[in-house]
């Protein structure tokens, strides 16, 4: 009887398309900790070369650091030495970004400018509360739309050089919204200024200043600012993860940590109803690559959409645990880019702009070229491995 059970509960484990390397499983495992580990852990003779290259380009030193600093003893004393440099490392970024956002708490409290930050700042301040774990590399800001351009003056007036975001084309000026039209800095320091979530053509209506009227004040470290209501900013957070997946954008490994610390506040089981279809989806999309990379059990949500294939082998190629070969490049990376819109009459330009984006937007983020080096370029950066 016990062996039929097993065998009807192992038939019913989702089958995922690629295996995750153990080494990449127990990062996840040890970064994920919710208190440091104790020592006679199994996990104390790691600090393998490939095992601390993981933890750099996932973003995930900080929160290794943390969890492996009871044990540090039973490590090699020059890796552990590697680690702790990264772990100063994010301390420092971290502390400079602090420092930033405080002037920019003056400037709009100063002005009347109803706020709230999202992503790092919001889970450093409620999330972490420890100024060394996730490393935090610009700060998004959240304002409503028509106040825009007094935050650009106010920013420009404070000393900030203000640069306004391109789009692909003139037909997404047109039809579409970016959600972040501006990025102010100070001292090679970034302030990404939000009037959307996410641009319009994603196809999520979420209203900005809804979001803003139920935003809540928040204190930490000496410091004060606003962040969005938990379930919100929760919601944000898993769907901002899932764009980056579908497009097989680069992102933060650490993202899906975020997720698994706040996904409780919309507890999704239960509430599931309350979203529509379209989202449904793609909230699961994220649970089922949770559950693979071992943050959710499988129990949390047996019955879900099962995520594309594409997005697992996105991870590994993150991961760098993976040599894609051409043709696993054209399956998994090119192809599914032709297929992210939904059809209309807009489809057809989209997809152009999606290959073949303007001059402008081109030499944005590659000037002094011609349009065939920047385009070249841009290739080069979209199949880059990290």
């Amino acid at each position: 009887m016990i062996t039929s059970l097993q065998q009807k509960a192992s038939m019913s484990e989702r089958q995922f398309p690629f295996e995750l390397p153990a080494v990449s499983k127990q990062m996840f495992e040890i970064a994920a900790a919710q208190v440091p580990l104790e020592a006679g852990n199994e996990f104390t003779n790691l600090l393998s070369p490939s095992f601390l290259k993981q933890t750099v380009y996932s973003h995930l030193s900080g929160f290794v650091y943390r969890n492996l600093s009871p044990v540090k003893a039973a490590m090699d004393a020059k890796s552990w030495q590697q680690l702790e440099l990264q772990y100063v490392q994010i301390l420092r970024g971290n502390h400079q970004f602090l420092a930033l956002h405080q002037q920019m708490v003056q400037l709009l409290e100063s002005n009347n400018i109803a706020f709230a930050v999202l992503k790092g700042l919001d889970l450093l301040f409620r999330t972490y509360r420890e100024e060394g774990i996730r490393h935090i590399s610009d700060i998004d800001v959240l304002i409503a739309p028509k106040d825009l351009l007094r935050v650009t003056e106010i920013f420009e007036n404070a000393g900030f050089r203000c640069k306004q975001s391109i789009d692909k084309s003139s037909f997404h000026e047109k039809h579409f919204q970016l959600h972040a039209p501006l990025q102010a800095s100070l001292n090679g320091l970034n302030i990404d200024v939000h009037i959307l979530l996410f641009d319009t053509f994603l196809g999520f209506e979420i209203d900005a200043e809804d979001l803003l009227s139920k935003r809540q004040p928040i204190d930490w470290n000496q410091q004060k600012t606003y962040v969005l209501a938990a379930s919100d900013a929760a919601l944000f957070n898993l769907l901002h993860l899932y764009v980056h997946l579908d497009k097989g954008n680069h992102f933060k490994m650490s993202s899906f940590l975020d997720v698994q610390r706040t996904i409780h506040e919309l507890n999704y089981p239960a509430n599931k109803t309350q979203y529509s279809k379209a989202i449904q989806e793609k909230i699961e999309y994220v649970i089922d690559c949770m559950v693979w990379l071992g943050l959710l059990e499988e129990h949390y949500l047996p019955q879900r959409k099962k995520a594309p294939a594409r997005y697992f082998f996105y991870l590994l190629f993150f991961l760098q645990t993976l040599q894609p070969t051409f043709i696993q490049t054209l399956r998994y990376k090119f192809f599914p880019r032709l297929f992210l819109y939904s059809f209309s009459w807009k489809t057809l330009p989209l997809l152009f702009h999606e290959a073949f984006p303007s001059k402008r937007y081109l030499l944005y983020g590659a000037p002094n070229r011609s349009y065939l080096s920047a385009w070249l370029y841009r290739l080069k950066h979209f199949t880059r491995k990290k």
